[in-house]
């Protein structure tokens, strides 16, 4: 045992820790000694990957089959969601423990939208809950920091090349060229945005595969944005199932390490939709929403939206996105937009609206009370139950939540309602000229992916929830996991594997003490 181990071992005595020595780990407590063999362990993020779109389309792949094929449905937040869903994952709560329904988050004293700021996570990842080192890499929600061990990127911007420590960006440049990744926003056309998706899924590659030749860790978590990505900047299923097979490739390639335990998880699926339910329109055309005297699109832009969607149904959404952005150049802004144009709304005379990312299923109601500068609505809960009555009767809509019984606690910043969609309904929050519509556009669906791979996996998980990868890692690794978690421990480990020996053990533990 080499020096370096040897302090480890001397400094873990007076604590419950993870010393590791080669492929070995000794585990110490009050309790035992244990020497047991460890593998290195893989969570490859594969963002937006869907389940149901492999059984159905890729039950011909003969690389990595063993994942692909062999998978089991992962549910993921309310909503699902790029942020907060990766941000639970890793810090294995519910959304509301941490007030982020949305990458966006509603100031109430303006009714002003902004970005989520990463620092909202931080001290709450499983990785400051143990010893063991780790290297995290383009996991969105996470914030770059000190940690016990290696970080990369990982702000919701993807061009992010903040490391820590600082000088592991140069050690990977020197082998790797430039690892900054060019923002899909700097693209022109959708089929630029698609050829440097898969640029970027080759760059990241790159850096998950330095870090494994590189950096001797116990856990590597990586997340790649290709199968998000395709679905977001495409309709068509032969460029999804092109991102899948590269995705299935690379796959193909990590198992062929024989040692590895690789575990793979989506935050969300995908799902083509066929229809769109403006929420905004519905709240206005039964009198809970205002708009400001000239607001109203005009009879040729209203017949140039309806035209638009027929040609989008037909498969001309590239041109359209491109006509849309070309339009945004010569206005100054786009003709569709994807939300709610808050200066657009008469607040005074507006008791309800929604400001929500148009990706899935769901949308989010607030009521405009005293908690806002214009109220119009003296009884919020009153309010509340008569819209989700009101709602409810829609054929498009299965069921409006209350805050209070969709969510575990009570998030200041949360919508007061919260609608869920008939199935292939997409949520639109910007005001069109009716409130329904037929699309064909993909969206998130609310299950996401695993699947396993290693000499310690066994897949027999059915009821996976994004929140139990946190988890599930600690137990991994031979820890106990924090009472403030929401997730459990999955059942996806042999039976003869050392953590598959092991009972999951619980107990209120205080961060590991990192500088954060």
């Amino acid at each position: 045992m080499n020096s370096v181990c040897f302090s480890k071992l001397l400094n873990s005595l007076s604590r419950v820790a993870f010393v590791k020595f080669s492929k070995y780990g000794l585990v110490y407590n009050s309790k035992e000694f244990k020497l047991f063999l460890m593998n290195k362990l893989v969570v490859v993020g594969l963002d937006g990957l869907d389940r149901h779109f492999i059984d159905s389309r890729m039950n011909s792949s003969v690389t990595s089959n063993r994942v692909f094929n062999q998978n089991a449905d992962l549910e993921s937040t309310l909503p699902p969601i790029t942020i907060p869903a990766w941000a639970c994952s890793f810090t294995g709560k519910k959304p509301e423990r941490f007030n982020v329904f949305d990458f966006q988050v509603l100031a109430q004293d303006s009714y002003d939208f902004s970005i989520r700021d990463t620092k909202t996570f931080v001290g709450h990842e499983f990785w400051d809950y143990t010893d063991s080192e780790v290297a995290v890499s383009d996991v969105p929600g996470s914030k770059v920091r000190q940690i016990n061990g290696y970080h990369a990127g990982g702000i919701f911007n993807v061009g992010d090349t903040e490391t820590y420590p600082e000088e592991l960006a140069e050690d990977m440049e020197k082998d790797l060229g430039s690892v900054e990744i060019e923002s899909l926003d700097n693209a022109s056309t959708e089929s630029e945005r698609r050829e440097m998706a898969f640029e970027q899924f080759e760059k990241r590659k790159k850096t998950l595969n330095w870090l494994l030749d590189n950096k001797d860790v116990d856990v590597y978590f990586q997340v790649f944005r290709l199968p998000d990505t395709m679905m977001h900047h495409s309709d068509n299923d032969e460029q999804m199932l092109k991102a899948y097979k590269k995705c299935d490739e690379y796959l193909g390639e990590l198992m062929e390490q024989d040692d590895l335990n690789i575990i793979v998880v989506s935050d969300h699926g995908a799902v083509k939709a066929t229809k769109r339910f403006s929420i905004n329109t519905w709240l206005k055309k039964n009198g809970y929403l205002q708009q400001k005297s000239g607001s109203e699109k005009s009879f040729l832009e209203k017949l140039a939206f309806k035209v638009g969607e027929v040609a989008e149904r037909a498969g001309f959404r590239d041109y359209l996105v491109w006509a849309n952005e070309k339009y945004k150049e010569y206005r100054g802004e786009a003709f569709v937009q994807g939300n709610l144009a808050l200066d657009s709304v008469e607040w005074e005379n507006t008791e309800a609206f929604s400001y929500m990312t148009g990706v899935c299923g769901y949308a989010g109601i607030w009521i405009n009370d005293d908690r806002f500068p214009n109220p119009a609505v003296e009884n919020r809960q009153a309010k509340k139950k008569e819209i989700k009555q009101e709602l409810e009767k829609h054929e498009l809509v299965d069921e409006v939540m209350l805050k209070e019984n969709a969510f575990v606690e009570d998030a200041e910043s949360f919508p007061d309602l919260v609608v869920d969609f008939a199935h292939k309904v997409k949520n639109d929050s910007d005001i069109k000229p009716d409130v329904t519509g037929k699309i064909s556009s993909y969206m998130h669906r609310k299950q996401g992916f695993l699947g396993v791979h290693g000499p310690d996996l066994d897949l027999k998980e059915e009821n996976g929830e994004l929140i139990d990868l946190a988890p599930t890692i600690l137990h991994y690794l031979g820890e106990p996991i924090p009472e403030e978690m929401d997730g459990k421990v999955m059942d996806i480990f042999d039976d003869d594997s050392e953590p598959g020996k092991r009972d999951p053990e619980y107990e209120t533990s205080d961060i590991a003490g990192i500088d954060i």
